[in-house]
């Protein structure tokens, strides 16, 4: 017969579905391997210290902090909570990885077609970075409110 079940044993050999269970975090661990050969081959190989790289070193950085609280939580919640946690940490990571190509491609923009302006602009090169970094986050939270908004809207 079947039983409500708590957090401590969700997660056992006795439960019926545990091997779908487990399925359903095995995709983060190939995620977490893949991210970090990538974040240290990009720490390695380029300079970090300019915008362009920044930007995109800090979107692997959040995919992979996105990727360590979904295996981390796994074995602490219910499947159920688990695929609704792990559904809203990938729009947030998904909304991310947006906003970062869309700084990415103004930079190099910018670089292409006006050459050193951004430079003459901004001179120093780690707040260059960091303007980049805050931008890239500020217009994240800016593209993330209405969805939020929504779905706050709709749990009412």
């Amino acid at each position: 017969m079947f039983h409500n079940s708590t957090s401590s044993d969700i997660y056992n050999n006795d439960n019926p579905i545990y091997i779908l269970q487990i399925i359903s975090v095995l995709p983060e661990y190939f995620n977490l391997f893949f991210l970090s050969c990538g974040i240290y081959g990009m720490y390695q190989g380029i300079e970090i210290s300019h915008p362009l790289y920044a930007v995109l070193f800090q979107n692997l950085i959040v995919s992979l902090i996105s990727t360590l609280l979904d295996i981390i939580v796994f074995w602490f919640i219910s499947n159920y909570e688990y695929v609704i946690f792990a559904n809203i940490l990938n729009v947030c990571s998904l909304f991310f990885h947006c906003t970062s190509w869309c700084v990415t491609s103004g930079l190099r923009f910018v670089y292409i077609i006006y050459g050193d302006w951004f430079n003459n602009w901004i001179p120093n090169q780690k707040l260059q970075c960091s303007s980049a970094v805050i931008l890239t986050c500020a217009l994240t939270v800016i593209e993330s409110l209405p969805t939020f908004a929504v779905l706050l809207s709709l749990g009412k």
